[in-house]
């Protein structure tokens, strides 16, 4: 049985200052049995150091901001371009705002976010 899992996206996202390398956190799962464990701090304990080691200044992901916000992901008002892939066109989205947790010392671009693909 699996317990939880998450997925890590090495992604570049373009913006007006140019490209930003970010880690995409996405499929963040934990078993019905297993929830209220802290598997998902846990998770992203290893997911963020995996990431500030590999040289990648920010972990992003689109969630709940109850959950996410505790860890540091906060929502980010940028404008986000993606490629929805059920109808080929890209699409702009602000509904569910991007998070963005820092890991090192750059700022966050201000801005349009071009997802050059899919959300994640």
């Amino acid at each position: 049985m699996v317990l939880a899992q998450v997925a890590v996206h090495d992604k570049l996202f373009g913006t007006e200052d140019g490209e930003v390398r970010v880690g995409g956190i996405a499929e963040v799962a934990v078993h019905p049995l297993c929830r209220g464990r802290g598997f998902v701090h846990l998770m992203l304990d290893e997911v963020e150091k995996f990431l500030s080691v590999s040289g990648v200044p920010f972990a992003v992901l689109f969630g709940d901001g109850k959950i996410y916000g505790s860890r540091g992901y906060r929502a980010e008002a940028n404008p986000c371009r993606y490629l929805d892939v059920s109808d080929k066109i890209i699409k702009m989205t602000t509904e569910q705002p991007l998070r963005v947790k820092p890991l090192g010392e750059k700022s966050w671009p201000e801005g349009l976010i071009d997802l050059r693909g899919p959300l994640f």
